[in-house]
């Protein structure tokens, strides 16, 4: 499209023997919260290297905004890649000064800034009293000064809490809402599923897939059911056109259905029958289970 914040086409980074990145093309839309998900040493942060100009690619292009890759677009571009550092003794409106002066952006209003992230009554701490998670929300603060139009964060919630990574969580959602696109990357794919509204599965430098989530994740069922008389049960299914495999586990009898029929199709069909089910249990493929299946044999 046209109006894509991010285009790359054909990207690749070697070192030595190792293919960090190979061939990766992809579009990154306005709004978006673009999940990069795969395991450690996938090709993650060499991908946002490269596109952020820190790392020079060895073959393929990279276009942000439609103006190539113009150094000038980095000021429309907030960026967490690392550690959050900051002044330990200085509070976080002094470090996040510093911050404006660097980034030679005009003084943002630093307080709704820090309402944003839940640090506004902290304001006046010094950041070395400040938790990890309260780090990491001052980070996420500082890559907002300059009001750019797209945050790029590699592992956010890395080392954080359960509580840590919820308000990370929350605060990538709210930061989403308010129309700035978010690129992130991540091997932590229960937090992919939960944020991004798209995402790309890489492993080895090479690109598994890419799209929404829930085009990524299968949408095939998985229906379990169980009646008295399973071996009847088991006759009649099997002349049913839209169940594409059935699996016995545990008593139970495992559907793959077409992913146009639910599973009131599945309860109609069998009472159409005379068979009463005894159990019946729908089963959502999850983005682990989706990944897993597409990176194993990788």
């Amino acid at each position: 499209m046209d109006n894509a914040v991010l285009t790359i086409h054909n990207l690749s980074k070697s070192y030595g023997k190792i293919q960090a990145v190979n061939q990766l093309s992809l579009e990154v839309q306005p709004g978006e919260i673009y999940g990069i998900l795969g395991p450690n040493g996938s090709g993650k942060s060499t991908t946002l290297g490269m596109i952020l100009g820190i790392t020079k690619p060895d073959s393929g292009t990279f276009n942000w905004f439609g103006d190539g890759n113009a150094s000038e677009n980095r000021k429309r571009i907030g960026t967490l890649l690392e550690t959050p550092n900051f002044y330990p003794n200085m509070n976080a409106i002094q470090n996040l000064n510093i911050v404006a002066h660097l980034k030679i952006s005009p003084k943002n209003d630093f307080d709704e800034i820090l309402k944003l992230v839940n640090l506004f009554d902290r304001k006046d701490s010094a950041f070395k009293t400040y938790s990890l998670g309260m780090k990491q929300r001052l980070a996420i603060a500082a890559c907002l000064v300059g009001d750019p139009d797209v945050l790029i964060f590699d592992e956010p919630t890395n080392g954080l809490d359960p509580e840590g990574i919820a308000e990370v969580r929350n605060l990538l959602l709210k930061i989403a809402e308010r129309g700035k696109t978010i690129i992130m990357a991540s091997h932590i794919l229960d937090e992919v599923e939960k944020i991004c509204s798209h995402v790309m599965i890489i492993k080895k430098g090479n690109l598994l897939a890419d799209g929404t989530v829930d085009g990524i994740i299968n949408q095939q069922l998985t229906i379990e059911v169980a009646a008295k008389d399973q071996s009847n049960l088991r006759e009649a299914l099997s002349s049913c056109a839209f169940i594409e495999s059935i699996e016995e586990d545990g008593g139970k009898l495992l559907l793959t259905v077409d992913e146009n029929y639910s599973a009131d199709a599945i309860n109609q069909f069998c009472f159409e029958r005379n068979i009463t089910l005894s159990h019946l249990l729908v089963k959502q493929k999850s983005l682990e289970e989706e990944f897993l299946e597409r990176t194993q044999n990788v």
